[in-house]
């Protein structure tokens, strides 16, 4: 059965080969050269992808056993590879909170901010970390960003 699927799928080939005769166009020395040079752009585009996820997971398992220097560590290398993300932020931020280091802490959640203000974690994490207008301000973001969160009762002390 193998072997007639097989010579099937090579007379199919032959067909193909056959069919398209010498009108095939050949790729010009410019359009090979900026096809290669555009699979180069987007390969090392996605690696900077995997490696970011890859430390930002890493910080996020370091975080969760308690590894505070290297979760810093790792929401740095991430932070290096996503400029644009804000979650390397919100990862070193709450590091350095558990490391004691609050105003650290403070200004990661602000940049945080800067990069994704849309973010309810950001904003319950930096009104951790602020006091009096600001806090009430932060609380009422993650309030108008995510009004059912569990977090939210919890610091405010209801069910």
């Amino acid at each position: 059965v193998c072997t007639v699927s097989a010579q099937r799928t090579q007379r199919g080939v032959a067909l193909l080969l056959a069919a398209r005769g010498e009108a095939a166009a050949r790729l010009a020395g410019g359009r090979r050269v900026a096809g290669v040079v555009s699979a180069a752009a987007l390969a090392v585009l996605a690696l900077g992808g995997f490696v970011g996820n890859r430390a930002e997971a890493s910080a996020s398992d370091a975080l969760d056993a308690a590894r505070l220097h290297s979760a810093a560590g790792e929401a740095r290398q991430a932070r290096r590879w996503e400029p644009w993300s804000s979650e390397p932020w919100r990862l070193l931020g709450e590091s350095q909170l558990q490391a004691g280091e609050v105003a650290d802490a403070r200004t990661s959640f602000r940049r945080g901010l800067e990069k994704d203000d849309a973010s309810w974690e950001l904003w319950l994490d930096y009104a951790l970390v602020t006091r009096g207008a600001e806090r009430r301000a932060s609380l009422a973001q993650v309030e108008r960003l995510n009004p059912l969160s569990s977090e939210l009762r919890q610091l405010r002390g209801t069910r």
